[in-house]
């Protein structure tokens, strides 16, 4: 019996599990739940299946086995040539059309992006979503997507028509702090309609331009 999943098909999953536990026993084939290995059938779900997180396996005297499906949750899109959903540690387990606007759009500009592989770095989605939370609770802006060119440069494009640009891989907090102050000091809410963008990667410094 396969349970919780909602991305993966459970038939496969059962066709999967079925083929560990077939073992050969006094030259005749035979499914035994005592001699299946969990971990074996754990890892090979899980690279069969990149929406599959985790596993958790009950063995039901006398010949029952039930699954219990933690499945991968989705956290962003990152985009290349192809889109794909990610979890909250980057991984990509699911293609998804480049016109999906439920979450949050990430474009690599420059690294590839493979199916049920990391494409991009935990850190990195936590401090461009850091930056996300803040500017929607304190300035009332959002971040539409991001574009994503190497370790030491996103940029965020906001939906009042201006980009943010910061170093995903450093500390969020102090450079938020510096734009923070820019919005509550130097430009206006009304100056905002101008803006073209922020930069915000150097040191104390917080260059920002107008439209011309």
């Amino acid at each position: 019996v396969v349970k919780g999943e909602k991305l993966t098909d459970p038939e496969k999953i059962k066709e999967e599990v079925s083929e560990k536990l077939e073992r050969e026993f006094f030259f005749l084939k035979t499914k035994n739940i005592f001699l299946v290995n969990r971990k074996e059938i754990i890892e090979k779900i899980k690279k069969s299946f990149p929406t599959v997180y985790d596993l958790k396996i009950s063995f039901k005297i006398p010949n029952k086995i039930e699954i219990l499906v933690i499945e991968r949750e989705p956290f962003a899109i990152l985009c290349k040539e192809f889109c794909y959903l990610v979890d909250g540690e980057g991984f990509a387990f699911e293609k998804v059309e480049k016109e999906n606007n439920n979450f949050l759009k990430i474009i690599l500009k420059d690294n590839e992006i493979f199916l049920g592989e990391k494409g991009i770095e935990k850190n990195v989605l936590e401090n461009i979503f850091y930056f996300k939370k803040n500017l929607k609770e304190e300035f009332n802006t959002d971040i539409e997507k991001v574009e994503f060119s190497s370790t030491e440069k996103a940029v965020l494009f906001t939906d009042e028509g201006w980009q943010i640009i910061f170093n995903p891989t450093d500390n969020p907090t102090w450079q938020f702090v510096k734009l923070r102050v820019l919005l509550e000091r130097e430009i206006t809410t009304e100056n905002r309609k101008k803006l073209d963008y922020v930069e915000l990667r150097f040191d104390n410094l917080a260059p920002f331009k107008y439209k011309n």
